[in-house]
């Protein structure tokens, strides 16, 4: 709160984007840290596995027993963070790279600039090196947006009425769906 002047958490910088993960259980070993970057999408799949239940293909995360197992573990999908409509950032465990609506990008090394103060693709000096590393991340970013459903952010969000639904509407959407089916 309050990075960059922001006094909300609607952004994609890593101050906002970042939440704490514990996990703790039989075969966890205790106190041990991993740095890896990895997204609550994992946590579901991740559940299945510490309790030795079918696999879902349907899933888009994968498990993270194997970073429970051993926290050093090769780990080389970045994370997705998504902040409304074509706006989308990818945190990967040195970069970030962010691309929004406007076609804008911004590229930050966490190893060298963990403030995320420095877009290595305004600056001339790094341009090529900082084109190839966003060009490889880009891979992951999605290739279509689904309606955002405004949930908290309530109407005072600035992308309130720019093709978001409020939760409301998307259960009555649902809802009109099943009986449809």
């Amino acid at each position: 709160l309050g990075e960059k002047l922001r006094w909300a958490k609607r952004s994609l910088w890593e101050e906002t984007t970042r939440v704490p993960l514990i996990f703790a259980g039989p075969g966890i070993v205790a106190d041990q840290n991993c740095s890896r970057s990895v997204g609550l999408i994992d946590v579901f799949p991740t559940l299945l596995d510490l309790a030795h239940l079918p696999k879902r293909t349907d899933l888009e995360g994968r498990s993270l027993k194997p970073l429970l197992e051993t926290p050093k573990s090769k780990w080389n999908r970045p994370v997705l963070c998504t902040f409304g409509p074509n706006n989308h950032s990818l945190r990967g465990n040195r970069y970030r790279y962010s691309r929004y609506a406007d076609g804008s990008e911004e590229l930050y090394d966490h190893q060298n600039d963990a403030n995320e103060w420095n877009n290595l693709i305004a600056d001339e000096a790094t341009a090529v090196e900082s084109r190839q590393i966003a060009d490889q991340m880009k891979r992951w970013l999605p290739s279509n947006n689904a309606t955002p459903v405004l949930g908290s952010a309530g109407s005072d969000s600035p992308l309130y009425g720019e093709g978001t639904i409020s939760l409301g509407e998307a259960m009555k959407r649902g809802a009109t769906r099943q009986k449809a089916e």
